[in-house]
């Protein structure tokens, strides 16, 4: 901050007396959009609905126990299937991602 600033705002500061109040600042313009909670959002058709069908698609063709070995390893259970392998030539999901792709799906 440049040091005029600083000195107008401690100018400011004093001559308020210790505090600066805000004012409700009115808009000019109306806001023409509202915010909406996402569960009234439906994804209905094109690319984005084409994309969370196969990935519906991909995740139902999986086997759980399989997803859940390293997970199961990792608190110390005995997994019940053997760990998925990961990587581009499996066609796998790494452990990592799981989550975030079971989420989205959940929405």
């Amino acid at each position: 901050m440049k040091r005029t600033t600083k000195l107008f705002l401690s100018i400011v500061l004093i001559a308020s007396g210790g505090t600066v109040s805000a004012q409700q600042i009115k808009n000019a313009i109306p806001y023409a959009a509202q915010p909406l909670p996402l569960s009234a959002v439906r994804i209905t058709g094109g690319p984005l609905k084409r994309a969370q069908d196969l990935d519906a698609e991909y995740l139902l063709k999986l086997e759980p126990d399989r997803m859940l070995a390293y997970y199961r390893k990792r608190a110390g259970l005995q997994p019940k299937a053997e760990v998925t392998p990961v990587g581009m030539a499996t066609g796998a999901i790494s452990p990592d991602t799981l989550p975030g792709i079971i989420y989205r799906q959940s929405r």
